[in-house]
């Protein structure tokens, strides 16, 4: 596939998404301090992600170019919101280690404020709403003076947003494209859903040992839900095309995959299945141990779920073919 940058980008970026989200919404819930390997394997799959797609450009070395487009193009913001994403990956990767000072995540919050002043996104409403956020969040660190702990929760959920965010710049990228299959509100269901799949289970099984029943209970509704909505949205939208007719290059594409489209959901079901897994124990036969499956049943989702989201990411992206989305 020529466009595998794109699909390594997408998926690092999803995973990295998913996972701070969850690890966000489950830290509301429970005070316990944040482990490390979930902020870890965020920061890992969008630094992969990001330098795909950087290797993905026609001119790689000219990427900063594309941010002088910012004010009109949706392909210079994703490079920006996906750099920003990826630099607080990173954050918040050596704030789990180091602890900063309060007055480093003041030059930190100051720089990025700066960054969204000079480049003149400020003039969009978007971009205002986040440049008044950091001011005021600066503020607030001014006179509060958070620990290393509370410094943390912020550059948490500031990625949970800024990811959300950049997923629906992303989107925007392909939904302007003309393209049948891209058009329209299932380019951003896609998206989404699989933030919450793959994202949902990389989390769980990274972090499960110190999870809640409740925890484990409310992020599998989340990844069923999400899975379910996928489907619905992917039957309903081909039988709108359909309709249309697929005698388009897309249509024909959609047509001729049909086997990986039931691989793809194949995959996703198993992945959620090993997902609810409690584990088969130990059976004995003779005073032989024959079978002894319990948490190696989660590194089975993640393995199911990723295969999932490549082939997922493959159907989308064979639409790409006849493009040249993306590059420099």
């Amino acid at each position: 596939m020529s466009e595998l940058g794109l699909l390594i980008f997408s998926i690092g970026i999803e995973s990295s998404v998913g996972i701070i989200l969850f690890l966000a919404i489950i830290k509301l819930k429970n005070k316990d301090s944040i482990k490390k390997l979930p902020i870890i394997i965020a920061a890992a799959f969008i630094i992969i992600g990001v330098f795909a797609y950087w290797l993905n450009l026609g001119q790689p070395f000219k990427m900063v170019n594309t941010l002088k487009n910012i004010k009109s193009s949706w392909l210079s913001r994703a490079i920006l919101f996906s750099g920003i994403l990826a630099t607080l990956n990173v954050i918040n990767a050596i704030i789990t280690f180091v602890k900063p000072s309060q007055r480093i995540i003041q030059i930190i919050l100051t720089l990025l404020a700066v960054a969204i002043g000079l480049t003149g996104l400020s003039k969009e409403i978007l971009f205002f709403g986040i440049l008044i956020a950091l001011i005021v969040v600066n503020a607030i660190i001014t006179f509060v003076k958070p620990s290393s702990k509370l410094a943390q929760n912020i550059f948490i959920w500031l990625s949970a947003v800024i990811g959300l965010i950049d997923i629906a710049i992303i989107g925007n990228v392909y939904t302007f494209t003309g393209i049948p299959y891209w058009n329209g509100i299932t380019t951003f269901i896609n998206f989404y859903t699989s933030v919450i799949l793959v994202g949902g289970i990389l989390y769980y099984s990274s972090d499960y040992r110190d999870q809640t029943e409740k925890s484990k209970k409310f992020i599998g509704a989340a990844i069923l839900s999400a899975l379910i909505v996928q489907i619905v949205s992917e039957i309903f939208y081909r039988s709108n095309l359909s309709a249309l007719g697929a005698a388009s290059a897309s249509g024909r594409l959609l047509y001729g995959n049909g086997i990986l489209v039931v691989l793809k959901y194949l995959f996703a079901v198993f992945a959620v299945i090993f997902f609810f897994w409690k584990g088969i124990g130990e059976k004995k036969y003779n005073g032989k141990n024959l079978i002894k499956v319990g948490n190696e049943a989660k590194l089975l989702a993640v393995a199911f779920i990723i295969v999932s989201a490549i082939i997922s990411k493959y159907l989308f992206y064979t639409i790409f073919i006849t493009t040249k989305i993306g590059r420099i």
